[in-house]
C-alpha cells in the first residue's frame, strides 16, 4: 500500500511475446521499490485485444465480400436467362 501522494505516475508492463487474447496478470507490473501490492500476482488486469477500429474494419470487409459474391451470382443467373 502507499499514500495517495505516493501513487506512481506510471507503471510499466512488458508485453513482449504477448498475442491477441492473452491475459496480462498483475505479476507483470513493475512496481517501484517503495510500493507494496494489494493485488494477488495471479489477478488478471488486462487482456490483449484488437482496437475497435480494426475489429470494425474486419467486419465491414466480410460484409463487402458477401455482397460482391451475391452480385456475381446474380450476373451469372442473368446471363443464363438470355441464352
Amino acid at each position: 500500500f502507499c499514500r495517495a501522494t505516493d501513487i506512481p505516475e506510471k507503471l510499466t508492463v512488458d508485453l513482449t511475446g504477448t498475442e491477441m487474447g492473452d491475459a496480462i496478470f498483475f505479476s507483470a507490473v513493475k512496481l517501484p521499490d517503495d510500493v507494496v501490492a494489494s493485488l494477488e500476482p495471479t489477478e488478471t488486469i488486462a487482456t490483449i485485444t484488437a482496437p475497435a477500429a480494426v475489429r470494425s474494419a474486419g467486419d465491414t470487409g466480410a460484409e463487402e465480400e458477401s455482397t460482391e459474391s451475391d452480385g456475381e451470382e446474380t450476373a451469372t443467373e442473368d446471363s443464363s436467362d438470355t441464352e
